[in-house]
């Protein structure tokens, strides 16, 4: 995975896009390419400090139960602090879910710092 650097917008917009598209897939494995060691991890309520492995069974189990229709962007940003943030609406069979990530700048690479999923 190559370095992104803060600030820099087309990096911003490539993690915002493979996010999307790794929603929209449900793949929980892919999404957890990009986490922290451990994260901060909210799926509907159940909150915790996760590490990377348990953060990806909790995400693949909640797209097991919530197959994704479809996936939009609303909001990207990218923080004075070398925090990216960006939330997305996923729309599931049975409801529509508010997912919010936050990508903190690493020591060689951005990875998901903290990871919401709540019902929209």
């Amino acid at each position: 995975m190559e370095e992104i650097l803060p600030g820099d917008d087309d990096s911003l917009e490539r993690i915002s896009e493979e996010l999307k598209s790794y929603l929209k897939e449900g793949s929980a494995k892919n999404i957890a390419k990009y986490f922290a060691s451990n994260i901060t991890l909210s799926i509907l309520g159940e909150n915790g400090i996760y590490t990377k492995y348990q953060s990806e069974i909790m995400l693949g189990t909640f797209f097991n139960q919530h197959k994704p229709k479809t996936v939009k962007l609303t909001q990207s940003s990218n923080a004075n602090n070398g925090y990216q943030y960006f939330t997305f609406i996923l729309a599931t069979e049975q409801a529509n879910y508010r997912v919010f990530v936050k990508i903190g700048a690493g020591s060689n690479n951005h990875s998901i710092e903290e990871l919401r999923i709540d019902k929209n």
